[in-house]
């Protein structure tokens, strides 16, 4: 699943299912339920829905490493640079009370996404809501998959491998 960091995957990972973030959330029936998963970024609007399609056009980033290739690599570095300062597995205060999820709307049962990464499940308006946390914090991931009308979820951890 595409998110606000990734774009263009499909093109990297040829046998893999790649799900941009135009076609999310992506929503499933399994065993009766109503199932939405997402990066969770998909309602984002403004400056930054502007942003994200113009950043994930080839041409631009074909531009924009061309630009980077001539100033020796200015851009990623200062991208690298603020990434390492970046706190990437803080909790978010009051998330749980602050999500906001209107049933009624979805007609949904349960919920999968990843964009906050503060690893937490509830439930929210009859709804189980599941937020994933980052690769980064816990160096997991999960994989979904779908066998027989029903769902499984696999945690993989780097530590296992």
């Amino acid at each position: 699943f595409e998110g606000n960091h990734d774009f263009n995957l499909a093109s990297l990972f040829k046998n893999i299912k790649v799900i941009p973030i135009t076609q999310q959330p992506m929503r499933l029936r399994v065993q009766n339920r109503e199932i939405l998963i997402s990066h969770g970024d998909y309602q984002v609007g403004g400056f930054f829905f502007l942003y994200r399609r113009l950043i994930e056009k080839r041409v631009v980033l074909k531009f924009l490493n061309f630009i980077d290739t001539l100033f020796n690599n200015y851009i990623i570095k200062k991208v690298e640079e603020k990434q390492k300062k970046k706190n990437k597995c803080y909790k978010i205060k009051g998330f749980k009370n602050n999500k906001q999820i209107d049933n009624e709307y979805y007609k949904i049962d349960l919920i999968i996404e990843g964009h906050f990464h503060q690893g937490e499940s509830f439930n929210i308006n009859n709804i189980h809501y599941i937020n994933l946390s980052a690769f980064a914090c816990n160096q997991s991931c999960f994989i979904v998959k779908s066998k027989r009308n029903s769902i499984f979820f696999q945690n993989i951890s780097l530590k296992d491998l």
